[in-house]
Formats: C-alpha cells, sequence, structure tokens
C-alpha cells in the first residue's frame, strides 16, 4: 500500500488546484467538501454531476440483477466521500465478499465492490431461488456471472451516454476473513455507499475508486451526456403474483472495433485433453441390493424415459442433450449449455 498520493496522482485529483486547498485536519472528509476544487460553486457542480452519474448508472447496472430474481431492483441512498483507505472498513468485522474489476479507456483502475457476508448470502438467495446457502465455490461463482452482468451494462451506459470507451477484464470474487486485509492502490480513495432494495430487503453496500478513477469519471461527467441510453419499460408476473418493472437494454448500433480476448493467454491451454463423459442417468442401492446383481438384472435410474441426458467435463457437468447415432456409434447433441446459477439450483433441488 502506498504512504500517500504521488505527484503525478495529486496533480490529475486537482487538475492543476494549489495543493494547499486540501483538507486534512481530518481523517475523514465527506465529497461536499473542499476536498477538490478550490471554486465553491464548480466544486458544487461538479460533485452533483457525478453523483448523478453513479446513480442513474447503477441503478441501469442493476437491472441485470433485476432480470435473474424477478423483483424490484432499487439503488438508493447513494453518497460519496473521500476517505483514507485504511479507514473506509474500520467499522465492518465479519467476513466480506470483495468482487474486484479492473478497467481501461475512458477510466482506468480497479473497482472493488465490498459486501458482507451475510447480505452477499441474501442475494444468493434471491439468485438460486433456495433458503440459507452457503458460501461455496459455485455461490461464488453464480454472484461473479451477475455481478460480471451488472457493470457490463453500467458500462455500456457510459459509453452510450458519454461517447466513451471503456474495456473490462472478467471479475474476481474472493471472501476475506478480515476486510483490513484488502489492499487499496493509494492512501486515499472515494468510498461509494449505498443501499440496494431487493424486494423487500435493504442490502448495503460499497464500492471503493482510486482517487484518479474518480477524477475520471469526474471529467466524463462534466463533459455532458452525448446520446440517451434507451430502455423499454415491461411488466413481468412474479412467482407471488405481483407485477414489477424491468428494462430490458436497447442497444444501438456498434461499429467494429479490434477483439480483445477477456480469456489472456488461454490458447496455452487449447491442446489439454479432458475427459467429457455422457451420463444416462444415476440411483442409489443399498448394499443387500447390489450383492442381489445378477446377469439380467434390471436397475432402474432416477431419469425419466426421454428426458436430456448430462454431459460432463472431467466430472464437471457443463451441458445436457439427446442421444443420438451417427453410422454405427453413439453420439449426442448438445441440447442446453449450464450456466453456474442453473446447475447450483439443480444441485438444490436434488438434495432436497
Amino acid at each position: 500500500m502506498n504512504n500517500g498520493l504521488s505527484q503525478n496522482e495529486i496533480d490529475a485529483l486537482l487538475a492543476g488546484v494549489d495543493e494547499t486547498d486540501i483538507y486534512t485536519k481530518t481523517k475523514e472528509e465527506s465529497f461536499t467538501s473542499n476536498t477538490l476544487i478550490k471554486d465553491k460553486s464548480y466544486e458544487k457542480s461538479e460533485m452533483i454531476n457525478l453523483q448523478e452519474l453513479l446513480q442513474e448508472g447503477l441503478s441501469i447496472g442493476f437491472t441485470a440483477l433485476q432480470d435473474t430474481v424477478e423483483e424490484s431492483v432499487v439503488v438508493t441512498d447513494l453518497k460519496l466521500n473521500l476517505k483514507d483507505s485504511d479507514k473506509i472498513l474500520s467499522k465492518i468485522k465479519d467476513k466480506i465478499v470483495l468482487v474486484k474489476q479492473n478497467v481501461k479507456g475512458a477510466i482506468n483502475g480497479n473497482l472493488k465492490t465490498i459486501i458482507e457476508e451475510k447480505r452477499a448470502l441474501q442475494i444468493v438467495e434471491k439468485i438460486l431461488e433456495q433458503d440459507s446457502p452457503i458460501i461455496s465455490e459455485l455461490t461464488l461463482n453464480a454472484l461473479a456471472e451477475n455481478f460480471n452482468m451488472i457493470f457490463k451494462r453500467f458500462y455500456e451506459w457510459l459509453e452510450k451516454s458519454y461517447n466513451v470507451t471503456i474495456d473490462s477484464d472478467t471479475v474476481t470474487i474472493d471472501i476475506k476473513d478480515n476486510p483490513l486485509d484488502i489492499d487499496f492502490e493509494s492512501r486515499q480513495s472515494i468510498h461509494i455507499e449505498f443501499s440496494l432494495k431487493l424486494g423487500e430487503r435493504t442490502i448495503p453496500m460499497d464500492i471503493v475508486l482510486p482517487v484518479t478513477l474518480g477524477k475520471e469519471m469526474i471529467n466524463i461527467s462534466l463533459k455532458g451526456k452525448k446520446g440517451e441510453y434507451e430502455v423499454q419499460v415491461e411488466q413481468k408476473e412474479t412467482k407471488t403474483g405481483k407485477q414489477i418493472t424491468s428494462r430490458p437494454v436497447q442497444f444501438s448500433r456498434l461499429e467494429e472495433v479490434k477483439n480483445k480476448s477477456p480469456f489472456g493467454n488461454i490458447e496455452l491451454l487449447l491442446d489439454v485433453s479432458m475427459e467429457v463423459t455422457v451420463e444416462l442417468g444415476r440411483t442409489k442401492r443399498r448394499i443387500r441390493e447390489i450383492l442381489g446383481l445378477g446377469e439380467g438384472s434390471i436397475i432402474e435410474l432416477q431419469k425419466l424415459a426421454g428426458e436430456a441426458v448430462d454431459i460432463l467435463v472431467n466430472g464437471k457437468l457443463i451441458a445436457k442433450g439427446e442421444v443420438v447415432v451417427i453410422d454405427e456409434y453413439f453420439g449426442v447433441r448438445i441440447t442446453e449449455i449450464i450456466s453456474p446459477t442453473d446447475l447450483i439450483k439443480m444441485m438444490t433441488k436434488e438434495g432436497e
């Protein structure tokens, strides 16, 4: 962790403001104080623009979660602060789920989304439609999948509305037993606090930005919108019979750009062999029943006739398909690719 801001960071943050104009008397300063700009009227307008940008952008981004859980999802009580990085999480004592994503282009740096473990489980409960889930590799994959969609929608809105280009890596997600173990890029960071109203639940969340990335967002907001990001309001019927509003994204025509793979050097693994297994079904039998098996015995499987078979790679379910005959050999035609969220739902139902 850096001991302080470098001269380049200070110059980028202040955009030419004299260094003596920064407040250094307290450990925590609200963005409504004179932390960035000497001119009060300019400071107020840019802070309003940044807060409006984040409020609208995150609200649109979280419609991706709304599409998944089929319940109303609303971003409320959003506020910004400039804080010493090591003080941001000092009030959190429990384990946290840390969602990180690196962005490049119009904004550069690492965004950190921080959720208390018990709050993250409330989101997982809605995603997977199960009571009392536990944090595991599969539940973290489900969270990561949804946050990828949330931030993707947020960046698409930024690109369309402000005529900028943003590249982002796939999110990574970890469990931290001690929130103070998180490493920050600079001594001070922009702390975004907000609440996520998920159905009848209110889930506090935090996003932490490097100060330089925050300044780049301020510069984007000050340029003003170049285009409108259109969404279509649509009514959906939930399982409880209530009507909620969802807003599918309407994409504008995209210009052709050079393809950039998000998977890094994955070509290094393309020649690695993996075992593909097609599983017709499974069942459980007591030892006495197994000992009684002989030639001509029939074992009934827990799968209906005509139901899709499971396709596993190295023992992990990835798809479903139907059995076909190719010349004199059996084959399988893929009919469905299994997402991590769907996989967890199926495993939950099997365990009930």
